[in-house]
């Protein structure tokens, strides 16, 4: 019964502005009959997470963080954005916060194109796929540091006029080798002095005037100097919602984010509800035959495991790879045959942990698919990464899973 009321008010509040489920393009190489969630270890995990969605949609309770996990697919937010954009326009009345940023540009990589960032300054970068042991990362699998006493970074969350990402609290996560001498934050013209907790790695600005803008200043000591480190930056406001955190690593493998010594400690300031586990296209990016399929699954355990000391009730949905294709020479590349060992990998992952499956592999075609979604301009020619097109089918199709598995499942 509750099931069905769910079902009454989402469709009112959607039918106005778009379907509850979005419209997918008729390409016959999808199999679309497959879109859709797997449970090889059952349901009981996941049908948990929906009670919490129950509860945010019929009585406006609670609030859910969705943390999704990766390599390029996810650092460029395309595909990771998109279904944000989703969840939002599915409740329009509950927008929560726009999740974790970092400030790629900062580290001279590419930036999500929805959101601006500027800076000035000297910086030196730290990223867990090459990774530098005297720079210590965390949540986003990126650190920025500085001592330069002309650094600044400004943030921008709406590129539009819209202001429709707000915030009147923002954590900037760092550290600083002098802990008397903090960062500071203009915001409408205000300079603000942040709550400092040095076993959080959190910097705490609060403003009474919601912004979607904010300016961090690093000023150093009269003598001397401090190192900051910046990890990860989290607007926050006091409203209700789905909160979707797009955590993504150029290049990163799983035993890379296991490099990230403080991403427990940084966790924890998002707890999450649903972890997305999107990692394996690096891993699988050697020649075949050397791809050692025990160790990704022992890796992947290692990292569930740190996850589940900070979100013990967390549900986990992992991705398998898509087909990729691996570079032989300038001009020779060949369908990836390890993109199979990492879905064979993954559905054992999902049933020991009794996680949800999102297989991407079959659903696009298996192996060799690469090569049509180019065709149709959906992956680009490294037949590794897919197109804008393409990253906002797959935000699509994950979304539309989601949904359904959420109304008719249990």
């Amino acid at each position: 019964m509750k099931k069905y009321i769910v079902i009454l008010l989402l469709f009112p509040l959607t039918l106005c502005a778009q379907p509850l489920l979005k419209e997918l393009p008729a390409y016959p190489f999808i199999d679309y009959s497959k879109n859709k969630l797997l449970f090889p270890g059952g349901h009981d995990l996941q049908s948990a997470f929906y009670q919490k969605l129950d509860s945010l949609i019929l009585f406006a309770q609670g609030n859910i963080n969705i943390v999704h996990i990766g390599g390029s697919h996810v650092q460029a937010d395309l595909f990771s954005n998109r279904m944000r954009q989703n969840l939002i326009h599915m409740l329009p009345a509950l927008d929560a916060d726009r999740g974790t940023l970092f400030p790629y540009r900062v580290a001279r990589t590419n930036n999500p194109s929805n959101y601006l960032v500027s800076y000035q300054g000297k910086w030196e970068k730290n990223q867990n796929s090459k990774y530098k042991t005297d720079i210590p990362l965390g949540i986003t699998g990126w650190a920025v540091v500085t001592d330069d006493p002309q650094a600044h970074i400004k943030i921008k969350l709406n590129r539009d006029s819209s202001q429709f990402w707000q915030y009147n609290q923002i954590k900037l996560i760092a550290t600083s080798t002098i802990d008397s001498i903090m960062p500071l934050a203009v915001i409408h013209g205000d300079t603000i002095t942040p709550t400092y907790s040095k076993t959080e790695h959190c910097y705490l600005f609060q403003t009474e005037q919601s912004t979607d803008s904010v300016l961090f200043l690093f000023p150093q000591p009269v003598s001397g100097s401090t190192l900051y480190n910046i990890s990860a930056i989290i607007p926050q406001n006091t409203r209700r919602g789905i909160t979707y955190h797009s955590l993504g690593v150029n290049g990163a493998s799983v035993p890379a984010w296991l490099r990230c010594e403080n991403f427990q400690t940084e966790l924890a300031h998002i707890t999450p509800d649903l972890v997305i586990l999107g990692i394996g296209i690096n891993d699988a990016n050697v020649p075949y035959g050397k791809f050692n399929q025990q160790n990704f699954i022992n890796n992947y355990k290692v990292l569930i495991e740190r996850i589940r000391v900070v979100a013990p009730n967390a549900t986990f949905l992992f991705i398998t790879n898509n087909d990729a294709y691996y570079r032989l020479g300038r001009n020779n590349r060949i369908p990836n045959k390890n993109g199979k060992f990492v879905q064979q990998s993954m559905h054992q992952l999902a049933k020991e942990y009794g996680a949800a499956l999102w297989d991407l592999y079959d659903i696009m075609g298996g192996l060799g698919s690469m090569q049509r979604w180019q065709n149709h301009s959906l992956a680009n020619a490294d037949k590794i990464h897919f197109t804008q097109q393409g990253y906002f089918l797959l935000g699509d199709m994950l979304y539309n899973a989601l949904i359904t598995d959420y109304l008719y499942q249990y």
